[in-house]
């Protein structure tokens, strides 16, 4: 297993800020409007590097991740 950190938003990687979006959706229970909080605020913060991902990788496959802010 890899773990990787992204402390700052690189266009090429838009398959893995989409991988890891697929793997939190299911957080939407109890957090309305996430998909949009994603998009809108998190990648949004991670450009102003204001926020950083650690995300574990297995094969390839996006398998762990952590949504970090910078306070």
């Amino acid at each position: 297993m890899q773990i990787k950190t992204e402390s700052a938003f690189v266009p090429a990687h838009q398959k893995l800020y989409q991988d890891i979006l697929n793997l939190t959706l299911s957080i939407q229970e109890s957090y309305p409007n996430y998909s949009s909080w994603y998009k809108n605020t998190f990648l949004e913060g991670l450009k102003q590097k204001e926020r950083k991902i650690l995300v574990a990788i297995e094969q390839g496959e996006v398998v762990g991740c952590a949504l970090l802010k910078k306070t």
